[in-house]
Parts: structure tokens; sequence; C-alpha cells
């Protein structure tokens, strides 16, 4: 399994973090019909948590400028 990494934690408001169970699936590779990798797959609990850290970073994401927005993104891409 090399041609993808792991991902068996979720990214949830800025930290990796372990799912709320152990339930996984194998990535196949189409080429090869192998598997290449492995994901956590997300259970309610997991969706929930991923909901809260949006609403939050919405408060503080809702009051920045046109100009802040753009500086982020333009971070994001470079």
């Amino acid at each position: 399994m090399d041609c993808l990494k792991n991902s068996e934690r979720f990214f949830i408001n800025g930290q990796w973090v372990s799912p709320s169970a152990q339930d996984q699936k194998d990535i196949i590779n189409p080429a090869t019909e192998k598997p290449c990798g492995r994901i956590a797959l997300a259970h309610s609990q997991d969706v929930n948590r991923t909901i809260e850290a949006a609403h939050v970073a919405f408060e503080t994401w809702s009051t920045t400028t046109r100009a802040e927005r753009l500086e982020v993104l333009r971070r994001v891409v470079s």
C-alpha cells in the first residue's frame, strides 16, 4: 500500500483527531485493483464535531473583510 498515505484521523478545528470509531476502508488503485491506502470512516459523532467547529469558525470568518479573506486564500494557494 504505497500509493496513498493512510488517513486514519480527521482534521477538525485545526487539529488531527482520532475518529469516534475504528471503522476503516481500503482505497483501491483502479490501475492495479490492489489496496493502496486506508481511510477512517466518519460516524455521526465525527460529523457533529465537524459541524460544531464550522459554526464556531464561521462566527469569526463572517466578521472578516473581503481583503482579509483574499489574503487567507492567497496564502492557501501559495
